[in-house]
This record gives structure tokens, C-alpha cells and sequence, in this order.
């Protein structure tokens, strides 16, 4: 008698696959948990999850009860293949804690660790069918997505709807928008995917391309029981402030003479991880076009040599938003900005999250005390929120953003206060404010909006707003809200 899955299995183990394969940070997965779990969206995320795992994992062993639990044995092939799933999301879900610890212990060790339950879990999956190179491609699988989940959900502070929108777009940075897809077909081809970080000054460009360089897949050797890359040394970030106009090219590509050899990043990359190159508007277009070239055909010249290089890696790279919009600009070639362009990630202000969901200000507080070594503490986290409302007012602009924040805090730790970076802010603003007026792209709406801003920044309150724009207090409050 043929194997088979009844018509209640098969269509809860079609939840299971779509569980298996969603974005982990999309509201697809909380109503995919839900049905599993038949709780709403009301319960608590652990009770969701813990539960829906409990109904999986119910499944697996009646079918292993029944000795139905080998893929391989059944006819049908959709049947098989929710089988396969089924079994992946078990053996995921098993093994989740001690790919956290492996984590951790990795973060603290810079040597590329053993990994001790590799047989167990490689061991499992081939006894319920998968042969033993697929058995370790998805033990690889598993330690990637466990984390890049970690990475992104302990990194990325905020719950306001444009930071849920950052998670989701890392991950499919990662891993595709299609996970299936990309295990089928790309899980050794991402390094072909260039990606483009967006933001102001302060954002946090340079941790989400972090996220992205340190979240590739790694191979399993099963011969040394270890991953073939420490996930640490994956990711080089190379700001391109820090260095001149002439060093730049050296910096990226390395040089050689007759008397020394210095490798770039180029070089120093490994093949499963990622450079980082921060202020690409810093790059003259002759290194631009050299950029365009190793994206092409992935070979690259350094400097002095006459031997072409093969470069194995992914390349992040990130410019302010208005660089790259502005139509006009005379910085990029557009050749190079095409073929960065695999990925465009942008990356949400500050005042822009705490607008969409004030409460966000707590979460970075809380983290920021946190980095400090100071635990959880609701009247310094209160009191903190009070003095930078004080001085600065609800419609501070932080256009130094997370970073101005931090520094924020530091300052008000050390001083007692903290009355922003007025010059800085009120002239760069001001800069801006007067290049998009040249460009006659501003609406009357914008106009006024802006600059009840910019006066704000400097003068801190509305009442002076007021005075200055001769307009009531209802509307300049109306202008700097939006």
C-alpha cells in the first residue's frame, strides 16, 4: 500500500512549508503562526510560537509512530516535499538553541569553533531521508538563517513600521525574497548581488551592511567538524574618509613593487563574506569605473601589478539618499551606480521613527544605557527622555540621528545637558534647504514646512517660530509634524 498524507495532514503541512519559507519579520509569518497554533494575534509572540511548534512537532512523531516519517517512501511528490518541509522545520526548531550558544561562544572566540552536535543533527536528517551532502547543506542552511535572524533581531532597535520594513529587507537581502528559491539556486551565488546602503549621517548604514557581510552562507566540513569561515572575520569595512583621493585605489585594490606587497580589501575578503564601502561619493570616477569593471568579470588589477586577481566576495556600499536622488549630480557615473544597484536599502532617520512611533525613543534609550553596562531602569530612562524634550523640544530634527542620540545621552550623563549641535544642524540643514529651492522642485507646502524646521533647530520652541514666521501656533506646530 502507497504511503500517503491524508487530506488534513496535507493541508496543515502546507502551513508548515509556508512557515518554513516566510520572512521571519513580516506579518505573513505571525498569521501563518496563528493558524498553526489556532491562537490570535492577541497572545503573546512566545506563546504563539511555542505552541506552533508544539502542533509540528505533534505531527512529526505520529508520523514517525507510523513509520511515515521518510520522505523519500512517499509517491505522491507534493506529499513528499511537505514531508521534507516538515522535517527541516522539526529539525530547525530542535537544534535553534544550540546554534545560539554556537553563536555566542563564536562572538567571544576568534578561532573557528568545533562544532560538537553536528554529527546529531546531520545524523537525523539522514535518518529521515536525506542523503548525507544534502543533510549537511541544510545543517549549513539552518546556522545561517538562525544567524541572520539573530543578528537582525538583536541589532535593529524599534518597532515603528519603518524599521519592521529595514528587517524585512535585510532578510530577503540575504536570503531572496523566494527562501526556496535561493536554497535551490543561489545559496552560493550572492556574492553577485551587490548592495546599495542609503541614509544620513548616523543611520546606521554600516551596521545593516554588517548584518548583510556577516549573515552568508558558510559551508560544512564534516571531515573537521567545522564551518569553513568564522563568521567574524566576514565582514571588512573600509570608510573612505579616512583616507586620500591618491590612497584610495591602493586601500581597495592593493599595490605591489619591486619591494613591498600591500593587500587591499580586495584581497583581505574572504570568499564567503563582504566589503564594505562607506561614503562611495568619496571614489574618483577613474576607481569608479574600476569598480564597474570587477563587477562585470569579478577580476581586478592592483596597483603596480600586471597580474589580474579574482576577487570571490559581495560588495556593500552606501551614499547619503540625496546624493543618490539628486538627478543632477555630477559625483556618481551612472555606469557605476547601475551596477551597485543589485539592492537598494534605505535606511530610516531618526526623527522619522520616533514620529511614526515616539515610543521608539525608550527602546534606544534603553539600548544605549544598556551598551553602558547599565541595566534596565525605568526613572533614569524616564528622566533622560524629559531633559532631551526639555532642551531640545518634541520636533528636534537629530539630524546626526542614532549616532547624535548616543552622544546625546553621553552628554547629558557627563553634563546634565545637551543642547544639540546647533551650527551643524541648523547650517546643514539650511545648505540643503537652499540647494532644493535653486532646484525649483519644492512645493509651497514643503517650503514652509522646512523651514518652520530649520527654525526650530535653532530656537527650540514654537512660540518663537511664531514670532518669527508670523503665523499662529497651530500651524507651525502642523508644519514641523510633518
Amino acid at each position: 500500500m502507497a504511503i500517503k498524507l491524508s487530506v488534513r495532514e496535507k493541508a496543515f503541512l502546507k502551513l508548515v512549508k509556508k512557515a518554513s519559507l516566510t520572512n521571519p519579520f513580516t506579518d505573513e509569518l505571525v498569521e501563518t503562526e496563528c493558524q498553526i497554533s489556532k491562537l490570535s494575534k492577541n497572545a503573546k509572540r512566545v506563546e504563539r510560537i511555542e505552541t506552533a511548534r508544539y502542533e509540528i512537532e505533534k505531527i512529526v512523531v505520529k508520523l514517525e509512530q507510523e513509520k511515515r516519517s521518510n520522505f523519500t517512501l512517499y509517491e505522491d511528490e507534493e506529499d513528499q516535499v511537505l514531508v521534507k518541509y516538515a522535517l527541516l522545520f522539526q529539525a530547525f526548531t530542535l537544534f535553534r538553541k544550540k546554534f545560539d550558544a554556537l553563536i555566542y561562544k563564536q562572538f567571544r572566540d576568534n578561532t573557528n569553533l568545533t562544532v560538537d552536535f553536528a554529527d546529531e543533527a546531520i545524523g537525523l536528517l539522514e535518518k529521515q531521508g536525506f542523503i548525507k551532502i544534502d543533510a549537511v547543506k541544510y545543517f549549513a542552511l539552518f546556522f545561517q538563517m538562525r544567524r541572520a535572524f539573530f543578528f537582525i533581531y538583536k541589532e535593529l532597535i524599534g518597532s515603528s513600521n519603518v524599521m519592521k520594513k529595514l528587517r524585512r529587507n535585510l532578510w530577503d537581502s540575504v536570503f531572496t525574497y523566494d527562501i526556496e528559491l535561493y536554497e535551490k539556486y543561489l545559496l552560493n551565488k550572492m556574492q553577485d548581488f551587490s548592495t546599495l546602503m542609503l541614509g544620513e549621517r548616523g543611520t546606521g548604514k554600516s551596521l545593516a551592511a554588517r548584518i548583510v557581510g556577516s549573515s552568508s552562507f558558510i559551508p560544512f566540513d564534516i571531515k573537521t567538524k567545522k564551518f569553513q569561515a568564522n563568521f567574524n572575520e566576514l565582514f571588512i569595512a573600509l570608510s573612505l574618509s579616512e583616507f586620500s583621493t591618491q590612497d584610495i585605489e591602493k586601500e581597495i585594490f592593493g599595490y605591489e613593487n619591486k619591494k613591498e606587497k600591500y593587500e587591499g580589501v580586495l584581497q583581505k575578503c574572504s570568499q564567503y563574506g563582504a566589503i564594505f564601502l562607506d561614503e562611495i561619493e568619496r571614489l574618483p570616477f577613474s576607481v569608479q569605473m574600476k569598480i564597474v569593471s570587477l563587477l562585470q568579470d569579478r577580476l581586478f588589477l592592483p596597483v603596480g601589478s600586471r597580474k589580474k586577481e579574482h576577487f570571490k566576495g559581495r560588495i556593500i556600499a552606501s551614499t547619503e539618499n540625496s546624493l543618490f536622488t539628486d538627478k543632477k549630480n555630477t559625483i556618481f557615473r551612472d555606469e557605476f551606480l547601475s551596477r551597485l544597484s543589485s539592492d537598494i536599502i534605505t535606511i530610516p532617520p531618526l526623527r522619522e521613527r520616533i514620529k511614526e512611533e515616539p515610543k521608539e525613543l525608550d527602546e534606544l534609550l534603553i539600548s544605549i544605557l544598556s551598551k553602558l553596562g547599565v541595566e534596565y531602569n525605568k526613572e533614569l530612562t524616564k528622566s533622560l527622555k524629559k531633559k532631551i524634550k526639555e532642551q531640545l523640544g518634541q520636533f528636534y530634527l537629530w539630524n546626526g540621528n542614532v549616532k547624535e542620540l548616543e552622544q546625546c545621552v553621553h552628554r547629558i550623563l557627563l553634563k546634565g545637558e545637551y543642547k544639540g549641535d546647533n551650527f551643524e544642524n541648523s547650517y546643514g540643514e539650511m545648505e540643503k534647504f537652499c540647494s532644493a529651492i535653486k532646484k525649483e522642485n519644492l512645493t509651497a507646502k514643503e517650503l514652509l514646512s522646512r523651514y518652520c524646521k530649520i527654525l526650530y533647530q535653532s530656537h527650540k520652541t514654537i512660540e518663537e517660530v511664531s514670532k518669527i514666521t508670523q503665523l499662529d501656533r497651530r500651524t507651525v506646530k502642523k508644519n514641523l509634524s510633518l
